[in-house]
């Protein structure tokens, strides 16, 4: 492996998702946050999937389901319950 190819791998796998996370901390609370970044290790298996013809077993796909749906119902604001708005950091 040459030194571009751990250059890029060190920027994809760690640069963009933390500078996305903290993006998103403008914008969100901490805690929406931190569940949005559980979708991480579905979005690897999915590139995986994509770009390295990997393939997805039975399992996996259930277990991305379970996480894309607790994370959609963790989410979700709850009834009666007022959004409070989050002041971006400037």
């Amino acid at each position: 492996m040459c030194s571009s190819d751990l250059v890029l791998f060190s920027v994809t796998s760690a640069a963009i998702p933390f500078s996305l996370y903290f993006a998103g901390l403008h914008y969100l609370d901490a805690t929406r946050v931190i569940v949005t970044a559980a979708l991480e290790p579905v979005f690897s298996v999915l590139i995986a999937a994509l770009f390295l013809s990997e393939s997805i077993t039975a399992i996996q796909m259930f277990g991305m389901a379970i996480v894309l749906s607790a994370t959609v119902l963790v989410q979700r604001p709850e009834p009666g319950a007022e959004a409070i708005p989050v002041e971006p950091i400037e």
